[in-house]
């Protein structure tokens, strides 16, 4: 535990920074942050790390510098398909030390952590008063699902993918990330046009992104559970990998910037 308190003194104070600052900088530290995330995950799942898993880190690379050039639909449809190609193409030269798994993988891989945890800069650039929502969710939802389960844990939520989760610590995850959010849209409410269908957005938020927190955590588990892994990583000292410690985030992200697009949709913010 403590080893884990210290990791996230070190952690936070870079993430303030990073979301923060914008523009290059937080695109160079999502990368690196999701370029990490894919390759523990095509270890993970390939058993080693092989060559064409770093073609995830590339199309993440293209997609990022990308991200925010507001290109036309069809040419992230293209670049899928030249994503796929090139897949396909390494394949079939190297089929004899690949499988197709390794193939599928690293294409998931990229969709999985690279394009989903990049909403977080989608996000910033878009409502910057938004992005700490994907984190608050998160991990208030991590937190008091702890401290619920340590004091109220009697029944098991999913005993098979992570045994240590309880019915109530998932209770109390939910209650925790409704507050949080309750707290977080009062304070932004001097912005809405509606205050009270503005705060009712942010509860439902609250309590949708603190499901999706903890399926998101029990997707990682499940991975984890189908390759006979303990950890993704050992980058972030009592966390695991990037994979261990931001598998919820991966769920939030795309979810506060849907959200954010429904908040614009009803014209709730000025």
């Amino acid at each position: 535990m403590k080893t884990r308190v210290v990791s996230s003194i070190v952690a936070l104070p870079l993430l303030f920074f990073f979301l923060i600052a914008g523009g290059a900088l937080l695109k160079g530290s999502i990368f690196v942050l999701t370029a990490f995330g894919m390759i523990e995950l095509c270890k993970a799942v390939s058993g080693e790390i092989k060559p064409i898993h770093f073609l995830s880190v590339l199309a993440e690379l293209l997609y990022i510098v990308f991200i925010d050039c507001s290109l036309p639909v069809i040419y992230y449809t293209i670049a899928t398909m030249l994503l796929v190609m090139a897949m396909l193409i390494y394949f079939v030269f190297t089929h004899s030390k690949n499988s197709i798994k390794d193939v599928t993988v690293t294409a998931f891989a990229f969709i999985y952590v690279g394009v989903m945890i990049s909403s977080i800069y989608t996000v910033r650039q878009e409502h910057f008063s938004f992005v700490w929502l994907p984190f608050v969710c998160a991990f208030g939802t991590d937190t008091g699902a702890y401290f619920a389960g340590r004091f109220f844990g009697k029944h098991k939520l999913a005993p098979v993918l992570s045994p240590k989760k309880t019915i109530e610590g998932s209770v109390g995850g939910i209650i925790t990330s409704l507050l949080l959010c309750i707290i977080y849209g009062a304070v932004l409410s001097g912005k809405a046009t509606d205050k009270t269908a503005f705060m009712l957005v942010f509860a439902f938020i609250g309590i949708i992104c603190s499901i999706l927190a903890q399926l998101g955590d029990l997707s990682a588990s499940a991975i984890k559970r189908e390759t006979g892994i303990k950890d993704y990583g050992k980058i972030m000292p009592g966390h695991g990998g990037v994979m261990d410690r931001f598998d919820s985030v991966i769920f939030t992200a795309p979810a506060v910037y849907i959200f954010t697009k429904l908040i614009e949709l009803l014209g709730l913010i000025g």
